[in-house]
């Protein structure tokens, strides 16, 4: 159906979703052609344009970027929901701050060794 109208009202549609239920839409009807620069529009208005400054800055050791802004949007509201579901606040630009300069600290100060044995043990326990 939404691909059935036009671009602009289906922009206009989706300004009034949620950030997750958005990802979720464009997920579930594939043959949408979403512009880029209307997702990091749209992420820059829920974030803010210094929440991607910083983030892009971050090693991608740690960051582990996922290659596009809607699979980053959906791996922050994942993780948002995670936090309410579990009784905390939604993180702020300034708890995303605090905690990517926290790991990214700790894995700074590692050699290249220390990280990739840290790295093997996560992945053959599951944790990533």
């Amino acid at each position: 159906m939404l691909d059935r109208i036009t671009t602009d009202i289906q922009y206009h549609i989706f300004s009034f979703l949620e950030t997750f239920d958005l990802c979720a839409c464009i997920i579930a009807h594939r043959n949408l052609r979403v512009d880029t620069v209307w997702i990091m529009k749209y992420a820059e208005l829920v974030y803010g344009k210094k929440f991607w400054k910083i983030a892009a800055a971050r090693p991608t050791v740690t960051s582990n970027p996922l290659g596009n802004t809607m699979q980053e949007l959906m791996r922050i509201e994942r993780f948002q929901r995670l936090l309410v579901r579990n009784g905390y606040p939604r993180w702020t630009l300034t708890d995303f701050v605090k905690w990517w300069q926290l790991a990214d600290t700790r894995v700074s100060g590692m050699g290249v060794s220390q990280l990739q044995k840290k790295t093997n043990t996560c992945k053959k326990s599951g944790v990533i």
